[in-house]
């Protein structure tokens, strides 16, 4: 059954899965995925006495072949349920399982059942347990480095100089050649539009504002390395390599690559975020005609149609046309494709190459340099324990903002505290007036990111802080995004607080780096 099955999944599109319903109902799929579950948990976990053979210990080989179909099954079945959720979450989850019996055997290495998991279907942990395991990976990887010799304390490690105006290019000249110290300490010195050196030490503020500035520079589609979809979720660019700012624009995405490894290391949070397709090639998935959704809903509505309709009239053959910087190009999905015609017989294959086009084979250079930089400082089997939707939370944090944690985590300076009578109306205005796509305008303004940190504001390096700013009460609010650093006049009233904030994260017009 198992082996069936994962061959019709492999063919069946998601209206014919979760609208007709065939052959299975979802409710019967819901009863598939528990009885799955409970099966591999055996297999994987707990054991089965009556089929280990006591010769070998191990459990024989027509049992193997079971789990291993199983587990295909289960996974392909929760491909599906990360895409449109079709029966409760906690039915995935092997909660019979002791976490701390499972962190453990992990740490000890004397069990290869809890790596096996963790391998096969991590999904059966908690989303909470896998982002608790891959930051003790990182802690444990930190300390490795340390015991190596790099640097990570104040004051230590590599230092670079970079021009204000030249972010991108000296980030990648000074940093793509330094190995595995990019895990430690980077010391960023600034130079002004005018070459003089900026004032300033470097205590992660610095290099947060680095950061921050590069990949807002590297991800611009103007500078043509990467694109963004109709709902601005970025891309490699698939015609990158015809970019002559770029000669060699693998370099350049595998730098981009280890930068959002550093960041994910150092537990950075960062604006840009991935489309759907493209986080499963960071995780090492191929992409089929479903996943075609996140990237052009458009093509992948006009290739189901072709799948329940005839190609007669269409005029299509095996090629498709790609703007290469102003220049209209045909690219043959298979050799001499421009020359053969799509027709009923073919048109399973051309939707297959079409989509396996446009999803992988087009963007591959670009996607294997970027995953090589990413793999450099982030071990591909720490992504792994995640799913497309999950990485895009480590990545980008969430889109909630939890007020009250905020709150609860901010520090105040300049003659400013909790109590003060400005701080309170501050905190009734974020949490009452504002809405949500305000909260994040806000959270923007002062910190550069407009998504929570994926742990709480706890984890927001530098913490954030609210001070007193001198000067006319009439000047706007003003932030440091290096530092998380918002600084507010003493206004009079609460009525003229709202305005002038409001008006400065509307206008943008906050940042102000001292």
């Amino acid at each position: 059954f198992c082996i069936c099955y994962n061959h019709l999944l492999v063919i069946q599109d998601d209206a014919e899965f979760f609208e007709q319903q065939k052959p299975c109902t979802l409710k019967q799929i819901t009863t598939i995925v528990e009885v799955l579950r409970r099966l591999l948990q055996t297999l994987y976990w707990e054991g089965i006495p009556k089929v280990i053979d006591p010769r070998t210990l191990s459990i024989p080989r027509q049992w193997l072949q079971v789990r291993t179909a199983a587990t295909e099954l289960f996974r392909q079945l929760r491909v599906r349920q990360s895409r449109r959720q079709f029966c409760d979450p906690d039915i995935w989850m092997m909660s019979h399982i002791s976490f701390p019996l499972f962190k453990g055997e992990l740490e000890s290495k004397n069990s290869r059942r809890a790596s096996m998991i963790l391998q096969k279907i991590p999904f059966v942990l908690t989303f909470q347990q896998r982002v608790e395991l891959f930051y003790s990976f990182i802690r444990n990887d930190r300390k490795n480095m340390e015991a190596s010799g790099v640097n990570f304390g104040h004051g230590a490690g590599v230092g670079i100089r970079i021009r204000r105006n030249r972010v991108l290019t000296d980030g990648f000249e000074s940093l793509t050649k330094i190995g595995p110290s990019i895990k430690g300490r980077i010391q960023v010195q600034f130079i002004n539009e005018h070459g003089i050196q900026e004032t300033g030490i470097d205590g992660g503020g610095l290099f947060k504002e680095f950061v921050t500035e590069l990949l807002r520079d590297a991800f611009d589609p103007q500078l043509g390395l990467f694109k963004q979809t109709s709902h601005e979720f970025t891309y490699p660019n698939p015609t990158s390599h015809a970019n002559p700012n770029f000669s060699n624009h693998s370099a350049y995405f595998q730098f981009v690559g280890m930068i959002v490894g550093k960041c994910l290391y150092d537990g950075i949070i960062i604006e840009p975020q991935f489309a759907n397709f493209f986080l499963r090639k960071l995780l090492g998935y191929r992409n089929y005609v479903d996943d075609l959704t996140s990237l052009d809903p458009e093509i992948y509505k006009n290739l189901i149609y072709l799948k329940k309709n005839s190609a007669a009239g269409l005029e299509l053959t095996f090629s498709v046309q790609r703007d290469v910087f102003g220049d209209s190009k045909a690219v043959d999905l298979i050799p001499n494709g421009s020359n053969i015609a799509v027709t009923d017989h073919n048109r399973m294959k051309f939707i297959y190459e079409m989509a396996d086009f446009t999803l992988n084979r087009e963007i591959a250079v670009q996607s294997r340099a970027f995953v090589h930089g990413l793999n450099s400082v982030i071990k591909p089997d720490w992504l792994r324990m995640f799913e497309a939707e999950e990485l895009d939370r480590l990545i980008s944090g969430t889109p909630v903002i939890d007020v009250a944690d905020l709150k609860a985590n901010t520090a105040y300076a300049g003659g400013y505290d909790e109590k003060h009578e400005l701080i309170r109306w501050f905190w009734s205005i974020i949490d009452t007036d504002l809405d949500e796509k305000e909260r994040r305008s806000f959270l923007k303004f002062a910190t550069s990111v407009s998504r929570s940190p994926l742990l709480g504001f706890q984890h927001l390096y530098p913490k954030f802080c609210i001070q007193r700013s001198s000067g006319d009460s009439e000047n706007l609010p003003t932030s440091s995004t290096c530092m998380n650093l918002l600084k507010i006049p003493r206004y009079r009233s609460r009525a003229k607080l709202k305005e002038k904030l409001l008006y400065a994260i509307k206008a943008s017009s906050g940042f102000y780096l001292t």
